[in-house]
């Protein structure tokens, strides 16, 4: 059980790091009512939900791993195995 939610984390850390690289690469998108900044949108904040609060960039990796972490907990009570 432990391995299955430590896997968890690591996964929401790596996610949550490849939104931070994602957002330095790219230069900001004025155009906010194109169809590839909707979509984009859509994937980051599901994905990536701990952006919604906006929280400094260097905290999103962490705190995503941490809601990687419980979601990951909350799969596992709630299986039937």
């Amino acid at each position: 059980m432990k391995r299955r939610i430590v896997l968890w984390a690591i996964i929401g850390f790596f996610v949550g790091c490849v939104w931070v690289a994602y957002a330095f690469a790219t230069a900001p998108d004025y155009e906010q009512h194109s169809a590839t900044y909707r979509a984009i949108q859509v994937l980051a904040y599901t994905t990536c939900p701990v952006i919604a609060a906006g929280p400094r960039f260097y905290w999103v990796p962490l705190v995503n791993a941490v809601t990687y972490a419980l979601l990951g907990l909350f799969l596992k009570l709630t299986s039937k195995k």
